[in-house]
This record gives structure tokens, C-alpha cells and sequence, in this order.
């Protein structure tokens, strides 16, 4: 049975981070299990991930900041240095999600990576807040692996720089108790 819209646009809004109306009506078209199969099988571009964009906007901005105030902007003895802050993680995250096309075959890989990351938390109102790059390199785990299984994830998220963090940090405070 075919779908009507407004059941499709449901399933599109949970099982995406969003559907246009360009998106239902090429999935109407398409078809929803002919959608999904496609999903499923897409591969990951290494472009798409997280970490090479939240990298690219990061880099730009430091050119940017060289360029209009110098080498001390970056590297600065001052009060203000810049430094990749937890927002150019978040810069890339939203440019990646808004810019995943109405036919990309990696909307519902979006969708499952946001859901393994609100499992699997880490906080970047820690020591994390300057470590951008090292957050988006975490979400791409879960990005890349996102039609796997834990067991896949695991021992990746292990050796990750945010988990290898909120271990530290735990344990100081343990060891401060």
C-alpha cells in the first residue's frame, strides 16, 4: 500500500533530522522501503563526516584571524587566544545536517548517529569546550558506524580522546575524594 504524504512526512520527521517538501515527494515517488533500502546501503563519504567539516571551518577562521590581526591572534600570550571552542563543532555539525540534500543517502544515517550520540554522551561543558575537533572525531564514530552495532562501537569510543577525558576526569575527582 502506497503511503499517503502526511503518513509519509511522519516517518520522514522521525527517522531523519528533518524532511523537506522536496524530500517526501521524492520518497513518494521512490517509495518508502526502496527509500530506506537505499539508506542502508549508502557508504560513508569521508567528506560528509564531521570532523572534515568542523576541521575546514575551523582552518578558516584561523586564516581569517591571521589575516586581520596577525600571527598573535592564533597563538596569542594575551587574555583571548582563539581556539577551536566547542562551537566549530557545532558550526559543522549544523552545516553538515542543513546541507544533506532532500535526496542525500545519508539522511537516515544523520538521524541514527544523533541518536547513538544522546546514549553515548559526552559533555563539552568540560574540558572538551576546547577540543572541536576531538568532539566531531567522537560524533563520526557514531556517523560512520551508524548501521553497525555496538559491538563495532565500542572499542573505537574506548580510545577516543572525549571518552579518554571524562575518565581522567572522574578520575581526579575520585582520586580528590
Amino acid at each position: 500500500m502506497v503511503d499517503n504524504k502526511n503518513d509519509l512526512s511522519r516517518f520522514l520527521m522521525q527517522s531523519t533530522l528533518g524532511a523537506s517538501k522536496k524530500t517526501i515527494d521524492h520518497v513518494y515517488r521512490l517509495g518508502k522501503e526502496q527509500w530506506l533500502d537505499q539508506q542502508l546501503q549508502s557508504s560513508v563519504n569521508i567528506k560528509e563526516g564531521y570532523e572534515f567539516k568542523t576541521t575546514e571551518i575551523w582552518n578558516f577562521f584561523r586564516k581569517k584571524l591571521k589575516e586581520t590581526h596577525g600571527e598573535r591572534a592564533i597563538n596569542s600570550d594575551g587574555n583571548d587566544p582563539a581556539l577551536p571552542y566547542e562551537w566549530y563543532f557545532q558550526m559543522g555539525w549544523w552545516n553538515q545536517v542543513l546541507s544533506a540534500s532532500y535526496d542525500s543517502d545519508s539522511l537516515l544515517r544523520h538521524r541514527i548517529a544523533q541518536a547513538l550520540s544522546e546514549v553515548l554522551v559526552v559533555s563539552q561543558n568540560s574540558q572538551l569546550d576546547l577540543e572541536s575537533v576531538a568532539l566531531a572525531n567522537y560524533y563520526d564514530i557514531f556517523y560512520r558506524h551508524a548501521f553497525g552495532s555496538y559491538a563495532d562501537i565500542f572499542p573505537i569510543l574506548k580510545t577516543s580522546i572525549p571518552i579518554g577525558f571524562q575518565d581522567a576526569t572522574r578520575r581526579q575527582v575520585s582520586e580528590a575524594l
